[in-house]
């Protein structure tokens, strides 16, 4: 059989491992997609305890890919986002954030890509990205598969507690600045009230001293003089005026 033979049907086969694990994908809510056999089952099986471990300390389900030379990223990323879509319409996938940590084996290096699913809702979305990007190059830079399987969950767990932080976080601030801006009103409403009882009582005062000082004036005795007209031209009585008619 020729080179071009043996590569057709590895490929062949390949495609129908890859098409295995999207009718198994929906079994698990996260998975291990290696179509190449790249790592060991022991590597699996400590990559399945810390699946379960992330899943209970950090309510996050992460999913590990693995590939060479013969099947792509993109293809990994398309049989992981196929399966997840599978479990959705049997009704057994989970509204939970997934990470997919894709790892490309290599010779020279190992190349590390994250692909998340039902990201957590934050409010500045760099906080994820920032989070994702971090994690991915702590994860690549391990140069030893065998130390990327063992070292990846720490990491992963330390980049997730802020993540998983980070909601509580926001809706706590939201709070306080709710109660803030209450306290202020309160406190503008209450200076308006006391200028309000200020204004009032001092009129108050003013038409209380108004109405004693009325009182007062109103009970005061008042007395008119008394004048005594005098007589005039020898007159018996006083007369205002005198007349004088001329004939």
């Amino acid at each position: 059989m020729s080179l071009l033979a043996r590569n057709r049907v590895k490929k062949l086969l390949t495609l129908i491992q890859l098409l295995f694990l999207v009718g198994s994908l929906h079994a698990t809510e996260y998975s291990i997609i290696d179509p190449e056999n790249l790592i060991t089952d022991e590597q699996k099986e400590s990559i399945t305890k810390s699946q379960e471990n992330l899943l209970q300390d950090r309510d996050t389900l992460v999913s590990y890919a693995f590939y060479n030379v013969n099947t792509s990223r993109t293809r990994i990323k398309l049989i992981w986002e196929s399966g997840l879509e599978e479990a959705a319409g049997e009704g057994s996938s989970s509204e939970k954030f997934h990470l997919l940590i894709c790892v490309g084996i290599f010779s020279s290096q190992n190349t590390v890509d994250i692909f998340t699913k039902n990201q957590p809702v934050l409010e500045d979305v760099t906080d994820l990205t920032t989070c994702i990007a971090s994690m991915k190059q702590s994860i690549g830079s391990q140069p030893d598969i065998q130390e990327l399987i063992q070292n990846s969950p720490e990491t992963i767990k330390d980049r997730l507690s802020y993540l998983n932080a980070r909601p509580n976080y926001e809706e706590f601030e939201k709070t306080t600045a709710r109660n803030t801006r209450t306290e202020k009103f309160m406190a503008y409403i209450l200076n308006l009230v006391k200028i309000a009882l200020f204004i009032i009582v001092t009129i108050i005062a003013i038409l209380i001293f108004w109405y004693m000082l009325a009182s007062l004036n109103n009970k005061r005795p008042h007395t008119f003089p008394v004048t005594k007209p005098k007589k005039r031209l020898h007159s018996p009585y006083a007369a205002t005026s005198i007349s004088q008619i001329k004939k």
